[in-house]
């Protein structure tokens, strides 16, 4: 019964030690706001070629909280 809890433990040790994306960011998701089509054109245009980007995409899937 002891072997159990032991390999759920490994799995998810091995899963923790994995260099996988946290979720986590700042500011926070709650406090993402949309960007206006003007604002993200400004951005983008001052964006060079090489530069790295991250971005962010909802998905919304719930009829409700």
């Amino acid at each position: 019964m002891t072997q159990a809890p032991q390999a759920l433990a490994s799995g998810l040790l091995a899963h923790a030690s994995a260099n996988l994306p946290r979720y986590t960011s700042y500011p926070t998701a709650p406090h993402i706001t949309p960007l206006d089509e003007g604002a993200l054109r400004r951005w983008l245009a001052e964006t060079g070629p090489t530069d790295a980007l991250s971005l962010y995409v909802h998905v919304p899937f719930c009829a409700s909280l």
